[in-house]
């Protein structure tokens, strides 16, 4: 009988650890309403070149290439309203006939390292504002991207490395972007 009684007890302890431990684990309420928020995650490969008179343009802030040369690298500019949640078409004192935007490369749209091992590179834009669709080695003066307007504010444009490397280590050109900062008339 001392048996028994035994493995009942057993029985009966164990029974209650097995309660005590759902009871524990049941802390939450079955029916809790999810809390939850968002959060947004932007990146911005672009610059702002504000001007005097309410607009500026957004640059490229660097364009780097990697070792795969099928891999291009956004090159965009865009016409922005220097007014903080103001849109390009509210822009007051744009000049007349639009503000024209200009590219020059210090290296004639070549990647050096130093004076020697030049890698060559180029920036194709699209886009109504264009008037220069092509910038490479056969660019050698500062030209003009185009003419931006409210309505044609944005370039599109693509680099891509056309040549390789045959020294390792850094390779670099200096691109100027530049505009006249003048009122409309």
């Amino acid at each position: 009988m001392n048996i028994k009684m035994n493995r009942n007890m057993g029985r009966v302890l164990l029974a209650g650890a097995c309660a005590a431990a759902l009871a524990v684990g049941s802390a939450v309420p079955a029916f809790a309403d999810d809390q939850s928020g968002t959060t947004n995650v932007t990146y911005s490969s672009s610059q702002q070149v504000p001007g005097t008179n309410g607009w500026g343009f957004e640059i490229p802030t660097s364009i780097p290439f990697g070792a795969d040369k099928s891999v291009t690298v956004d090159a965009s500019v865009n016409l922005y309203n220097t007014t903080p949640g103001a849109s390009v078409d509210q822009i007051a004192t744009l000049p007349a006939g639009g503000a024209k935007l200009y590219l020059e490369s210090a290296n004639g749209f070549t990647l050096k390292k130093g004076s020697s091992d030049p890698v060559n590179y180029e920036i194709a834009y699209t886009g109504t504002a264009v008037t220069k669709a092509l910038f490479d080695q056969s660019v050698t003066v500062k030209t003009a991207i185009g003419t931006f307007t409210k309505a044609n504010h944005t370039a599109t444009g693509v680099a891509t490395r056309t040549s390789d490397a045959t020294e390792g280590g850094a390779h670099s050109d200096t691109l100027t972007f530049s505009y006249e900062d003048q009122t409309g008339m």
